[in-house]
């Protein structure tokens, strides 16, 4: 017994697979949080000790104790 005829199986496999693809292309940008100093800088960003200053904010670290501070982008 036959539950979906071969033309819902390609509808269902094309709409998986866009779901997928979107899925991948949206969390690309959410890829890159800097974790060493250098990445800090490249992002914009700069190195704090302790917590930053208002119009900054905190995006990532420059090793294991310092923050990476960035602009708040409106």
């Amino acid at each position: 017994m036959q539950f979906f005829s071969c033309n819902q199986a390609m509808k269902i496999a094309h709409l998986f697979l866009v779901a997928v693809s979107f899925l991948l292309l949206a969390s690309s940008g959410f890829a890159f949080i800097p974790r060493k100093t250098r990445e800090c800088y490249i992002a914009g960003g700069v190195c704090r000790f302790f917590k930053c200053s208002f119009p900054l904010k905190q995006y990532g670290k420059c090793g294991l104790i310092r923050k990476c501070c960035i602009s708040a982008r409106v």
